[in-house]
């Protein structure tokens, strides 16, 4: 694969640099691993008739010779020029290539963004199917006449216990100072939109063409999900928005309850209720009920589920326990399958003989006994009231 890097000594080296690798997409059936760590952007303040140039190294790390094309965008792409804009490289090989920026005389206000990309090549008629790119930029930041606020917010993912600990932070890319700044933060559940909570900064000064960093803290009243940020920045008559996505604790799905009783030499209905413990939809769950130990065991299997926000749902399968299994007590366990985790709930099941089936369910279920002993009560005393009435009726005849 390619890789930027910057180049060759006698170009123009700036400071406060990281690099952005943007994507990297593998079709292939065999992946080549992707781990590039190049720390090299450049940003510069503005001044009329800019003129900078960079020097990059490209590396191939692919151990065939690979045919890299260099192309620019971004606002600045009128100002910008590469050589050479397509590179061959020898396997494992290394290439140069130069960045020249020229600006006019003046350009828009605000952060101006040169991007470089890196693509390999794929030939013509097939051989290599893995495309990857690659981009760096240069930045150029042109203050804007007055006050200017840019906000960015970042909220770090907690567990359902942790404090809610936003970071807020407002940078003045005018001219002028701003001499009350501070920033209100809602948080909304990121299915509904719903307000679940919501915090305001410290107010802070900001010079022209500086930055602060403003935490908040909000009590967490949220349950497990994923949970949009929206902060809004004030700044005298200037204002900024900024958003972020977090979650809270980590998807999960748990057992509510499953069919414990099974009747020997039939098929057996498995009822279970299992609950999404997740603010938003969790697709394809798969629940497999296993029987027994590894010399005897029966499995109840069934078509993946969808299970709703925060919601117990119930399903049924089915299992055939084999005529000769011993009745008794067998462990086992149900496990759940989703999102690419696997839980695993131990259980005790118990096998019993066909002729105990036919047991009544009333009799097993003593308040259903209850029910039923109160309901024929109930009639015998309305038909006792019921002649005691006639009997006077006739009486008074």
């Amino acid at each position: 694969m390619a890789i930027l890097k910057r180049g060759a000594a006698g170009l123009d080296v700036a400071t406060n640099i990281s690099l952005l690798l943007v994507v990297t997409v593998i079709l292939a059936s065999t992946a080549h691993a992707v781990g590039i760590t190049v720390p090299k952007v450049y940003k510069w303040d503005f001044t009329p008739n800019f003129e900078k140039q960079v020097g990059f190294h490209i590396y191939n790390s692919f151990d065939h010779p690979q045919r890299v094309v260099i192309t620019l965008s971004g606002p600045l792409l009128a100002y910008g020029n590469v050589t050479p804009s397509e590179i061959v490289l020898d396997p494992n090989g290394v290439g140069d290539i130069v960045v020249s920026l020229k600006l006019p005389a003046d350009i828009p206000p605000g952060e101006q963004v040169l991007w470089i990309t890196a693509t390999e090549a794929t030939p013509e008629g097939g051989g290599i199917s893995a495309v990857t790119a690659v981009r760096v930029f240069l930045q150029v930041t042109k203050p804007y006449t007055g006050k200017y606020l840019k906000a960015t917010l970042e909220v770090p993912s907690i567990t359902e216990n942790e404090t809610v600990r936003p970071v807020l932070t407002l940078e003045n890319l005018g001219t002028d100072d701003v001499p009350d700044a501070y920033g209100t933060i809602v948080v909304q559940d990121a299915q509904t939109n719903r307000s679940a909570g919501t915090t305001q900064t410290n107010h802070t000064s900001l010079n022209a063409h500086s930055k602060a960093v403003l935490p908040a803290e909000l009590p967490n009243i949220l349950k497990a999900g994923v949970y949009g940020a929206t902060a809004t920045a004030y700044g005298g008559d200037n204002s900024a928005t900024a958003s972020t996505r977090f979650t809270v604790g980590a998807m999960d799905v748990n057992l509510i309850s499953v069919s414990d009783t099974f009747v020997i030499g039939k098929v057996n209905p498995v009822d279970f209720t299992i609950m999404n413990r997740w603010n938003a939809n969790i697709n394809n769950v798969k629940v497999t009920i296993f029987i027994g130990d590894d010399k005897r065991n029966w499995r109840a299997a069934g078509p993946d589920l969808l299970l709703y926000p925060w919601q117990e749902t119930q399903g049924e399968y089915f299992v055939s326990i084999s005529p000769d299994a011993p009745p008794g007590t067998y462990p086992g366990y149900v496990e759940l399958s989703f999102a690419g985790k696997t839980r695993r709930f131990p259980q005790t099941f118990r096998l019993k003989a066909a002729g105990a089936e036919l047991e009544s369910p009333a009799t097993a279920n003593p308040l259903l006994n209850i029910a039923r002993l109160s309901f024929v009560l109930l009639f015998i005393v309305i038909i006792f009231l019921y002649m005691r009435q006639r009997k006077k009726e006739r009486v008074n005849k």
